[in-house]
């Protein structure tokens, strides 16, 4: 069989394959030249980047292009043409000249027909591809080495025919076929039962500073050792886990993983975790690309990305559909392996009310998860000891899963505190106190005092009168601010009901923060 047979035989699926050409001949250089004059005017949009990586033009010098416009565009930087040649200039690459990008952009492609066009030229690097490897089996073939050489080309193959499912391409098939498949996948098991489902992929959000990543790394080391994440749910699916940590640095990151490890009896070296200490932009194809082949090679039954606003790129926050291009490119890609995602997301500071998804900043997470994740401070105290005490309140809600609610004492100390390199230590505890009693005596405030309790819950921290008005003058209950004096009325009446603690007595009161059940403030010291 000649390279163009295996091409030909091979084709792709629901369009035409390339006619017969040798590889010299196998690119269509109005396509790549349009496209390039687009990328030039325009950057490349998510969807021609989930289309198209650089790599796939045909002409060197558009390669060289292409890979520098995505670089500027990772960078926020200008892609017209005299940034572009400045930067091709400066690196020493042989791209295209000024004379040629500014040809580029006279034949940019029209914006309708850029993805149609991404995919010609995404459409002939594949069938290039497929003729190289038919001509290395022609030569094996002659030489006798088929055996080798056949197992190289089944593995390029393969690759071939996974990319093409990424999430440029449609694949529409029979309801029927879709069943089966669903049917032959009905042994899903949960990644920890019974609040996050083995494939589900959705997000964890909480407060600044609420200690995000101790969550996370409580969830990577139960699920690479088959332990209870938070002490609380038995982990069911085991295996390796990858993480994207962009917070904090390896060294601080590496003290928060081994405290957890060594709280469950366990040696963070010896798990199987793999770790980047930078969050991938996930609106660059070339990053997704790199998580794609990770994935593939070390199949993680877990991807964890910590947190979204560094892995997000430039991409608009209060816009659902940007949003939604930001999160589809990484679901799609654990989903090919059938791996669970978790993403740690932020609570937005000012607005909002309660301790639900609805505090996530930003559209889209909310939208977009199968599973969410809340996790509210209820008490955070520093001890003489220096350990720092939480108690919080965690909820988890999904389309799959019962809306739970778990409430936890976390304990954190170093063994010299005032060292860096001290080893850390971790402890958490589920606590017997309920959604109930957490809001217990709520019943018989006014409007205006439980709208002052439900501002001091959230914050977890100490407040003045002025900050809590700021915080009362934006939130989303569609209420009109409250007056000093009614704050300051709504905290004597919460402190009379034990909900609301003073910093001070009398007069020299000056902030405030919420005061915890009785049941759960014996177990926060």
């Amino acid at each position: 069989m000649t390279g163009a047979d295996v091409m030909l035989a091979t084709g792709t699926r629901g369009r035409t394959a390339p006619s017969r050409r040798d590889l010299t001949t196998a690119y269509n250089l109005e396509a790549e030249t349009g496209l390039v004059g687009h990328l030039l005017l325009h950057g490349p949009s998510p969807e021609i980047r989930t289309t198209l990586q650089p790599e796939a033009f045909h002409r060197p010098a558009h390669k060289i292009t292409a890979a520098i416009i995505y670089d500027l565009a990772d960078e926020g930087r200008p892609t017209d043409a005299v940034t572009v040649h400045d930067e091709t200039t400066r690196r020493g690459l042989p791209g295209l000249d000024l004379p040629e990008l500014i040809a580029a952009v006279a034949d940019a492609s029209l914006p309708a027909s850029t993805v149609a066009h991404a995919q010609i030229v995404a459409d002939w690097s594949a069938a290039r591809a497929v003729m190289g490897i038919a001509a290395e089996l022609d030569r094996a073939a002659a030489t006798g080495h088929i055996d080798e050489a056949a197992q190289h080309a089944s593995e390029q193959l393969l690759a071939l025919g996974q990319h093409a499912g990424t999430p440029g391409q449609l694949l529409i098939e029979d309801i029927a076929v879709v069943a089966a498949r669903a049917d032959a996948a009905s042994d899903v098991r949960w990644l920890a039962r019974p609040i996050w489902p083995g494939d589900a992929y959705g997000m964890l959000a909480a407060g600044w500073k609420v200690g995000k990543t101790w969550f996370v790394w409580d969830l990577a080391v139960s699920v690479a050792s088959g332990g209870a994440w938070l002490g609380a749910y038995p982990v069911e699916t085991q295996g390796p886990v990858l993480m994207f940590l962009g917070e904090g640095g390896e060294r601080k990151m590496t003290r928060r993983g081994r405290a957890v490890a060594e709280a469950k009896g366990l040696k963070l070296e010896d798990l199987p975790i793999r770790a980047c200490h930078r969050a991938p932009n996930l609106t660059s194809a070339d990053h997704l690309e790199q998580i794609r082949r990770e994935v593939r090679q070390s199949r993680p039954v877990l991807v964890i990305v910590d947190p979204l606003y560094l892995a997000a790129g430039n991409a608009n926050s209060a816009d659902l559909f940007a949003m939604g291009d930001v999160l589809v490119g990484l679901q799609v890609v654990c989903q090919e392996t059938g791996a669970a995602l978790v993403i740690a997301h932020h609570w937005n500071r000012k607005t909002g009310i309660g301790d639900g998804p609805d505090r996530m900043t930003g559209a889209g997470p909310a939208e977009w998860g199968r599973v969410l994740v809340s996790v509210s401070v209820k008490h955070k105290v520093t001890k003489p000891d220096h350990s720092t005490v939480a108690t919080l309140a965690v909820t988890f809600m999904g389309d799959e899963i019962p809306d739970t609610e778990l409430h936890l004492r976390r304990r954190v100390w170093a063994d010299d505190p005032d060292d860096l390199a001290s080893p850390l230590h971790y402890e958490v505890e589920v606590l017997a106190g309920t959604s109930e009693e957490a809001t217990a005596g709520t019943a018989a405030l006014r409007p205006s005092q439980r709208r002052v309790l439900a501002v001091l819950r959230t914050a977890g921290d100490w407040l003045d009168v002025r900050e809590i008005g700021d915080r009362l003058a934006v939130d989303d209950s569609g209420l009109s601010p409250l007056r000093k004096r009614t704050i300051q009325d709504s905290l004597k009446a919460l402190s009379e009901a034990g909900l609301a603690c003073p910093d001070g007595a009398g007069p020299t009161a000056h902030k405030w923060r919420a005061q915890l059940p009785e049941s759960e403030a014996e177990n926060a010291f």
